[in-house]
Parts: structure tokens; C-alpha cells; sequence
């Protein structure tokens, strides 16, 4: 799997933010087509294996993936799982879809139409990032 630069450069800002308390949610933008959906396999091997997230919640067109280490996968619609989504030990990585704030750390994967992430960023703690051009 290629793993790009920018993409343990956006799991570092994400992570010494969540160390330090600063953030709760980040959003991950940038052109069309340049990896934002890619981003999430990375993420959430690191999310596990780094920062030992007891679960994730993958979120991606209208469905929802409950990922735990030793566990099955389990799938639901988007309105599954959202007990989960009020523990601080569950991460929420949302692409391509609306996202809010919840007590589980949030990424949101978004287009740069601030239509599609506008309210999320603007929350406190809420961080933008954008995913640069292949170099």
C-alpha cells in the first residue's frame, strides 16, 4: 500500500491535537480525486495501532462500519451505531457525508464545497486541514 507523506503529516497534526485536548474534530479537505476517501485506511491502522482506539466507526455513503480490533466488522445504516458515537474511545471518520460534533474524536473527509462541511468547521475544536497535490 502507498502510504503518501502528506498522509503521516495529517495523522501527526491529528494526533498531537487529540494529545493535547486542542481538537475534537478535523476536517480534511482538498482537490477532487487527490485521496481524501484513501486517507481512511492509513488512519484508521494508525488510530489502532498508535493512539489504541478501542473502536471506529467508518462512515461512507449512507452506511456505517463498526471496526474493533479481534472483532467482526458490522455494518448498519447511518443511524446505527450512534450510542458509540458519546464515547471518547470510539473515533468517527466520516466521508463524504455530513458530520457533527459527538463526544467521539470526528475526521471529516469532504469535497471543498464548504456546503458539504461548513457547519461541522465551525464548531470549537474543530480543525481544518488540506490534503496537498502529489509531488
Amino acid at each position: 500500500m502507498l502510504v503518501r507523506k502528506s498522509y503521516e503529516s495529517l495523522f501527526k497534526t491529528i494526533s498531537h491535537s487529540h494529545r493535547d485536548m486542542t481538537n475534537r474534530g478535523w476536517v480534511i479537505t482538498g482537490t477532487p480525486g487527490i485521496g481524501k476517501s484513501f486517507f481512511k485506511f492509513p488512519l484508521m491502522l494508525w488510530l489502532i495501532k498508535e493512539m489504541s482506539a478501542a473502536q471506529i466507526i467508518v462512515q461512507v455513503e449512507g452506511r456505517r462500519y463498526q471496526f474493533k480490533p479481534g472483532a467482526d466488522v458490522m455494518e448498519g445504516s447511518e443511524l446505527d451505531f450512534e450510542p458509540e458515537l458519546d464515547k471518547a474511545t470510539t473515533w468517527w471518520i466520516v466521508d463524504m457525508a455530513k458530520a457533527y460534533v459527538r463526544i467521539a474524536p470526528t475526521v471529516l473527509l469532504s469535497s471543498p464545497n464548504k456546503k458539504n462541511y461548513g457547519e461541522f468547521a465551525k464548531a470549537p475544536g474543530v480543525t481544518m486541514l488540506y490534503l496537498g497535490l502529489w509531488t
